[in-house]
Parts: C-alpha cells; structure tokens; sequence
C-alpha cells in the first residue's frame, strides 16, 4: 500500500479517502526484522526497499496549480 498526496488549486474540487482505521495490515507487510510499531520510523522507500519491493511508480497525471 502507498498513498500519494495533490495540493488541489482554489477554484476546483478535491475529494479524499480516508481508511486507515479500516486497514488491517498483512503479516508479510512488516519486515521479518522489525517489530509492528518500528514501522512508523519508515518512509515509504524504506518500507519497500526493507520488503525487497519494487518503488512505487511516479503519479502519472501533472499537477497545473499555482
């Protein structure tokens, strides 16, 4: 899981999820080294390079704000 985040320019209209307390994470998800709460310490490339992941893809849209 990843998130990526848009700064949404006044004027037009935004929508967010929220989910984290609906979220359950996968026991896999957590590097066999590191114990449940040691992953807040961790950026995403982090996260994904401790899991031997592939880095997640740049968003592909292009932000036109000011």
């Amino acid at each position: 899981m990843g998130h990526k985040a848009l700064k949404i320019a006044s004027g037009t209209v935004g929508c967010a999820l929220a989910c984290v307390p609906y979220i359950t994470l996968a026991q896999n998800a957590i590097p066999r080294q590191m114990r449940p709460e040691g992953l807040t310490d961790l950026t995403l490339s982090e996260w994904e390079q401790a899991l031997g992941l592939e880095p997640m893809r740049p968003y592909p849209g292009s932000y036109r704000g000011g």
